[in-house]
């Protein structure tokens, strides 16, 4: 019988969300134009990149007072109310309490404020660019909520997926198959290959009626065509195993699969990445 040859395509499915634990210099961008702060500089305190609440909120447009006997900070701007306590791991923002993952605090007579807290505070899409250290706040489109939400995406994608493992075993399984097969096991291959594609099918189904914010339509598409991808594969094998194509015809197929799902991996990548840094509030 012919050799079985197949190569696994990867999916990139991992939900990992890393974190900059630089402590250099930060810069801040307002809708594409550079913040200048006369004081106390940004910096990253735990992970999470603190702003100096006056410098960012007054170029914003809000007017900024000061309670001294609470240590407390009023910005308002419109029908915009917020409140800013020195220590605190709240603010209020019209009348609503937000929680703060690192407190607001007082450095060299600054208030300092965590970014995420300035997307919420002020419907302001904030973003973070790990490679160039720099803060970017937009306020001409408003996607607070669309941020907040893409976590959900995260976790409901990742349910839906859950069934790929079994079709990743498999391909695992027929990857370390090397050498002369009976045309009994081929059989078997190919029942279960078709199970196989059952699964993809389903999958697809699942990952096709998710929520998706828009935000992260982009990344969604890639995902879809990665599957799409992977049942490709799971077809091939199973015209390999009724003897369709030759053992150099599936070996030539799966390299073109290959050098495309390398690609689809980059844009995932590239995708995920920015929408990590939204995430995370930095």
């Amino acid at each position: 019988m012919k050799r079985f040859i197949m190569a696994t395509l990867a999916l990139c499915v991992v939900m990992t969300i890393p974190m900059s634990a630089a402590d250099n210099a930060v810069s801040v961008n307002l809708n594409g134009e550079a913040v200048t702060f006369t004081g106390q500089q940004p910096v990253i305190v735990e992970n999470r990149t603190l702003i100096p609440l006056r410098g960012v909120f007054e170029k914003m447009g809000y007017s900024v007072e000061w309670e001294a006997n609470t240590k407390t900070a009023l910005l308002t701007s419109g029908d915009t109310s917020v409140s800013v306590s020195a220590n605190s791991s709240q603010f209020i923002v019209n009348g609503q309490v937000k929680s703060l993952d690192v407190p607001a605090q007082i450095l060299n007579g600054s208030m300092m404020l965590p970014l995420r807290a300035i997307g919420e505070s002020a419907g302001a899409n904030v973003t973070w660019n790990g490679a160039t250290k720099t803060v970017e706040i937009s306020t001409d489109t408003v996607n607070a909520e669309d941020i907040v939400s893409i976590s959900d995406y995260f976790a409901s994608y990742s349910d839906a997926i859950a069934p790929l493992s079994t079709v990743q075993e498999l391909c695992n399984e027929l990857q370390s198959v090397d050498g002369e097969i009976s045309k009994e096991q081929l059989l078997g291959y190919k029942e279960r290959l078709s199970n196989a594609l059952i699964t993809m099918d389903t999958v697809k189904s699942a990952v096709s009626s998710l929520s998706v914010p828009d935000s992260a339509a982009e990344l969604h598409s890639i995902r879809l065509e990665a599957i799409d991808k992977l049942s490709e594969l799971v077809n091939l094998l199973i015209d390999y195993c009724d003897g369709k194509i030759s053992n150099d015809e599936l070996t030539d197929k799966i390299n073109t699969l290959s050098t495309e799902v390398t690609e689809i991996t980059k844009e995932n990548n590239r995708i995920f990445e920015e929408l990590s840094s939204e995430l995370t509030g930095k």
